[in-house]
């Protein structure tokens, strides 16, 4: 049994209302910040319960409202400061909150703050009581605790929660130093089948671990099986692209298909200097700058009117590639303004 409520029952409700903005606020606050203080819910002059006896209090509030406001307010409020044993007893009866996206919070914020009490605790009760949220929990533990978190995600049969997992896993480790995404990519290669053919998963994961370190990405890829070395090739051209235009294009110049890594620095480039493009498209060789222009590229012209004032000032192209290009920037100009 619960120890009775405080005397003043409106004065609880309407302190718990009043406190559900502080509440939410230090449940969207990002994990491992401190959360500001609760609020007093009883006036300074009054005697305060205990700790302990406030938690069970707040728990006791909530199994008696019936409206969710109260209900999601007195389960934020339990967690600010309640034991593995009175956050599972409000999990017990969180089917009681409304489907709702507070639901999702309160739930959240309640598994997270257990997690930071008692890691493994959290993370199995998660898993048989609360297995929607297991992604986002691990994904949690791997901020500070990667390797425990990734050891518990080995136990995991094989499903797609599993797999959901490995991603918030892996998405949850800072991109600097790089060395253990790179190394947790190579051992779920071999553990998880199904990464490789992952193209959602791999590729921004990739595009991360470029941006964060592009001399890392490029010493890693003799090393890399033949899909994610691809996939690398291409994240460091467009990192590339994005910081030394001119070292990017000699570099996928180089490459075995250098074509449709060419027309995604071009894309890269033309947006911020379109100039700076056509000079790059100038070192082509003139059958290579035809077949890019007047072929099915991937490079899109964002700006028509930037573009042709570029092509009017250009000295490198050739005739015969300024002309593809005129006619190029005729027709998107009629594809976007058909009047």
């Amino acid at each position: 049994m619960f120890p009775a409520p405080f005397p003043v029952r409106q004065l609880l409700v309407a302190a718990l209302c009043a406190a559900a903005g502080a509440f939410t606020a230090s449940v969207l606050a990002p994990a491992g910040k401190a959360t500001p203080p609760l609020p007093e819910i009883v006036p300074s002059s009054a005697k305060r319960p205990p700790a302990k006896a406030t938690a069970e209090t707040l728990l006791a509030a909530f199994l008696r409202e019936d409206t969710p406001p109260r209900q999601i307010t007195a389960a934020l409020a339990l967690g600010e400061n309640a034991s593995p044993r009175e956050i599972r007893a409000l999990l017990e009866q969180s089917h009681r909150f409304p489907a709702t996206g507070a639901r999702q919070i309160a739930v959240a914020t309640l598994l997270r703050r257990w997690l930071a009490q008692a890691p493994t605790a959290a993370l199995e009760y998660c898993r048989h009581r609360q297995a929607s949220f297991l992604p986002q929990l691990i994904g949690s533990y791997a901020v500070t605790h990667p390797d425990e978190a990734e050891a518990f995600l080995l136990k995991l049969p094989r499903s797609e929660m599993r797999k959901v997992a490995w991603r918030e896993l892996a998405f949850a480790l800072p991109p600097k130093p790089p060395d253990k995404v790179w190394d947790l990519m190579e051992r779920s290669r071999r553990s998880e089948k199904w990464v490789m053919d992952d193209y959602g998963f791999l590729t921004p994961l990739v595009k991360k671990l470029a941006a964060a370190d592009v001399e890392e990405a490029l010493a890693r890829l003799d090393n890399l099986p033949e899909e994610l070395a691809s996939m690398t090739r291409h994240a460091v051209g467009q990192t590339l692209a994005e910081t030394d235009p001119a070292r990017a294009w000699r570099w996928v110049g180089e490459q075995k298909y250098p074509r449709s890594e060419q027309e995604g620095v071009l894309d890269i480039v033309v947006k911020k200097s379109p100039g700076d493009a056509l000079r790059l498209l100038a070192e082509l060789s003139a059958e290579d700058q035809l077949e890019i222009l007047k072929g099915n590229s991937t490079w899109g012209i964002k700006d028509v009117s930037a573009m042709l004032a570029a092509l009017k000032a250009d000295t490198s192209l050739p005739p015969e590639s300024k002309q593809a290009l005129a006619l190029r920037l005729f027709r998107e100009s009629a594809d976007r303004d058909p009047a």
